[in-house]
């Protein structure tokens, strides 16, 4: 038995193994990562077995007392899969196959890690901290028709992928928009705020924010607020109630 699986690693050539192993460790950190990022944290459960492996150590889990030791073993029994399945695709396809199967992995990773995301801030007018429970109307049409209420997180924040669309309209819902009415209903461009970064305008306070590249940022207020005015300046001319005298 011994002499069979050494004849079988034996057959391995070492350039093989090496890029088997690269391969499994570039793909467990990308979906490290990517697990990391909203929306594709799905992306996590390709990760299970090696959490099933080091529960067989650690039947608590993380709540173990050794947390480290057992995530450790769990990404490294993620590794080793990984490394299995690369080493095998190339060993199936030959050299030049593999590398091919390899770099079109390796792309796709890079361009789903780096896909561009569009960011909305929202700040209170008044406070300048960042507004956690609005439901912002996002539409990514001509008109507010089909558009869908996104909830802000703790950060005031929503991120969405803006996928093929050109423009984007946004529309306050729990409070009220400091926006002026001729710019309720702009279509701002995607490509400018990814570029740039966008901030609206803000008739609720002399607050205001430079925007960073891939940023919206909105300004509201609650819809209680009551402005405060300040009082007429005084005046010593004489006023009378009474009505004017005809002469």
């Amino acid at each position: 038995m011994m002499a069979t699986t050494f004849a079988m690693w034996k057959k391995i050539d070492t350039k093989a193994l090496l890029v088997g192993m690269a391969g499994g460790t570039v793909i467990t950190l990308a979906l490290v990562g990517l697990a990391t990022i909203p929306h594709l944290d799905n992306c996590g459960l390709l990760l299970l077995p090696g959490v099933l492996i080091a529960a067989i150590f650690f039947a608590t889990g993380i709540n173990s007392d050794h947390p480290v030791v057992f995530i450790g073993l769990a990404g490294l029994s993620d590794m080793a899969i990984f490394s299995c399945l690369v080493l095998a695709t190339y060993s199936a396809f030959r050299k030049r196959v593999g590398t091919l199967v390899l770099l079109l992995l390796a792309v796709n990773l890079i361009t789903t890690a780096n896909a561009q995301q569009l960011h909305i801030r929202i700040f209170n007018a008044k406070t300048n901290k960042p507004i956690t429970d609005e439901r912002l109307n996002v539409a990514f049409h001509a008109d507010q028709i089909g558009s869908v209420a996104m909830a802000t997180d703790k950060n005031g924040l929503i991120i969405i992928d803006p996928a093929h669309a050109q423009t984007v309209r946004i529309l306050a819902n729990m409070y009220g928009d400091c926006r002026p009415r001729a710019e309720l209903y702009t279509d701002y461009s995607i490509a400018t705020i990814l570029s740039t970064g966008i901030t609206t305008s803000n008739i609720c306070s002399g607050i205001t924010l430079p925007p960073k590249p891939g940023e919206l940022l909105l300004f509201e207020i609650p819809k209680n607020y009551i402005p405060t005015f300040p009082k007429p300046p005084a005046t010593n001319l004489p006023h009378s109630d009474a009505p004017p005298t005809s002469y």
